[in-house]
């Protein structure tokens, strides 16, 4: 296949959980083991993938942390950022997937990549949503900018307050249907 360099930011980590769900289910722990399974997956089909190292700095909710992820996105010269997280809602556990992005150019790939997505998994498609995400800028001139031509999305996976969701994120099959999806819609 086509040169594709593609790197994987598992959201949250180190002394930061994110959303805690079923049976104390961390957010971080989910995105990370899927994070490197799809790495995994990736390469083992001919791209180049990575996954954003956790440390301190990269993790910190104060401190920089968006900035460090995209320079070190930026030096892998990324051409898709996929910042993988799991929803969490108060009440009634909400379901389904979501695709975040900032820049309005790749709006026609994150609804493909939504819909491909929810279609394999059989996860509700909740639609791609515009956030000024921090993680997600792009300028030409920013050295701890994305590049510019890289396709910059964050995806909510499902909920992980959910059970059914957890289920089909940490199922064995769902790196393989996220790598396919990466591929095909993000390319």
């Amino acid at each position: 296949g086509p040169r594709m360099i593609v790197v994987l930011d598992s959201g949250h980590g180190g002394l930061d959980p994110g959303a805690v769900g079923i049976a104390g289910t961390q957010e971080r722990h989910v995105c990370w083991e899927v994070a490197q399974a799809v790495r995994k997956w990736l390469e083992a089909n001919g791209r180049t993938a990575y996954v954003v190292p956790h440390n301190d700095l990269t993790v910190k909710p104060h401190g920089n942390w968006a900035a460090e992820r995209r320079r070190w996105a930026r030096e892998k010269k990324a051409d898709v950022f996929l910042s993988l997280h799991m929803n969490s809602n108060f009440g009634n556990p909400g379901t389904g997937l979501e695709v975040l992005r900032r820049d309005p150019r790749w709006i026609n790939r994150a609804e493909r990549f939504c819909a491909v997505l929810a279609k394999a998994s059989g996860l509700r498609n909740r639609g791609v949503g515009r956030l000024g995400l921090a993680v997600l800028r792009q300028h030409a001139t920013s050295v701890t900018a994305l590049p510019l031509d890289c396709v910059a999305l964050l995806l909510e996976m499902g909920f992980v307050n959910n059970e059914h969701d957890l289920k089909v994120v940490r199922g064995q099959g769902y790196p393989a249907m996220l790598g396919h999806c990466i591929i095909d819609a993000l390319k």
